[in-house]
């Protein structure tokens, strides 16, 4: 079984548990870079693997 790690400083986390990333807002964030315009949401959630 796979054990989810979190870690937190102030207001900031990063998580190895899936359940907890909201890839909508992810892909939105995403999708402002110059390096990642139209990468599809479907990619998005393949990647993170949700």
């Amino acid at each position: 079984m796979e054990q989810n790690i979190t870690w937190e400083r102030g207001e900031y986390w990063v998580t190895t548990d899936k359940s907890k990333i909201d890839i909508h807002f992810v892909h939105s964030e995403l999708t402002q870079l110059f390096w990642a315009r139209g990468v599809g949401f479907d990619k998005v959630k393949t990647a993170i693997g949700k």
